[in-house]
Parts: C-alpha cells; sequence; structure tokens
C-alpha cells in the first residue's frame, strides 16, 4: 500500500463531498475488500460482519468443489486450502475478529482432515505442509488470541484434528512442531 502524504491528505479533506462519494463508488465497485470494508465500517455495522462472514463461509465452501489444476489429489487439494485460506485472509483484513476466523478455520480443517484424508502422506507434501500451517494458526488463535473460556467449544475438534494429523502425516515436519493436544 502507497504511503500518503501530509499534502496527500490535506488536498482530500478539501475535496468536495460529491467528489468523495464517486472517489468511494469508483473504489469499492473496483475492489471487494474496499467494498466489504466501507460496508462493515460505515454502512451495516454489526450485521455487516455478520453477511460478510456468511459470505465468506459461502465462498470458502465453494472452494472445496472446485477443479484445481495437479497431477495428483493431494496438489489439487494443497491448492483448495491455499484458495480457502484466501479467502479467510480477505475476511480477516477487515473485520479483526478471532472469533470468527477460527470458526472459519474449523470449516477448512474439517474439510481437509474429515472429509479427504486420503490426501495425507503421498507422495506430495504441500496437503500436509498446508493443513499443519492451518492448525497451528487455528491453536495460535484459540490459546493466545482470543479469550480462554472459548477453548471449551474448540478444545475436542482440535484434539481430534491433531490425533489424525498425527496419524496420517506422521513423516512431515510441521507434524512434529504441533501438540499432541490441547
Amino acid at each position: 500500500m502507497p504511503k500518503i502524504s501530509k499534502e496527500e491528505k490535506e488536498a482530500i479533506k478539501l475535496l468536495p463531498q460529491k467528489e468523495l462519494a464517486k472517489i468511494v463508488i469508483d473504489l469499492i465497485s473496483k475492489d471487494k475488500s474496499a467494498y466489504n470494508l466501507v460496508y462493515i465500517r460505515y454502512l451495516n455495522g454489526e450485521t455487516g460482519v455478520k453477511d460478510i462472514y456468511e459470505d465468506v463461509l459461502s465462498n470458502i465452501e465453494t472452494c472445496f468443489y472446485n477443479n484445481y489444476k495437479g497431477h495428483i489429489q493431494s496438489q489439487r487439494d494443497a491448492k483448495m486450502l491455499s484458495a480457502c485460506v484466501k479467502e479467510l485472509n480477505n475476511f480477516t483484513k477487515i473485520s479483526k475478529n478471532k472469533i470468527m476466523e477460527a470458526n472459519l478455520l474449523m470449516v477448512i480443517l474439517k474439510e481437509a482432515l474429515i472429509n479427504r484424508r486420503d490426501s495425507f502422506g503421498t507422495y506430495s507434501t504441500a496437503f500436509d505442509n498446508k493443513v499443519a500451517q492451518i492448525l497451528r494458526r487455528l491453536l495460535n488463535i484459540i490459546t493466545k488470541k482470543i479469550h480462554p473460556d472459548y477453548l471449551i467449544d474448540y478444545q475436542d475438534d482440535v484434539n481430534e484434528y491433531l490425533k489424525i494429523i498425527a496419524k496420517y502425516s506422521y513423516h512431515h515436519i510441521f507434524t512434529y512442531k504441533l501438540p499432541k493436544n490441547i
């Protein structure tokens, strides 16, 4: 992102309201994250975050069924996880809501660890690596970023996911760095 100088800030403040409205409309019509930012902060407040969350959840679930390029299934699944994380990152830049982020990570991990278990331990370790990164990110959020009372909500599922990844991806270096349970 470009850094805005003081002179540029002053020039923007002097623009008439009609020009500012035109600029905002142009920006949000071209950039989805800018639209989401304006929608959440200025147009719809708290219900806007929930609306964007539902939209991102739908986009992530759509990623599960898209066709990705790759020679073997685990490569395609790794690309699917990358697409899901990209959607999630766009949401977290705007919302800063760690509980919703943790919920979206749980959806992604459930798809990866329950429905795509055959992709573990294959020739390509990209899938194993992506799952371990996502699980590490979830562990960081639920143990350090949100209130400890929420840990109870995630503990059983996360412990199950840790067991699955330890069982099927035992050869991967990131698996050794993950705890056995929380």
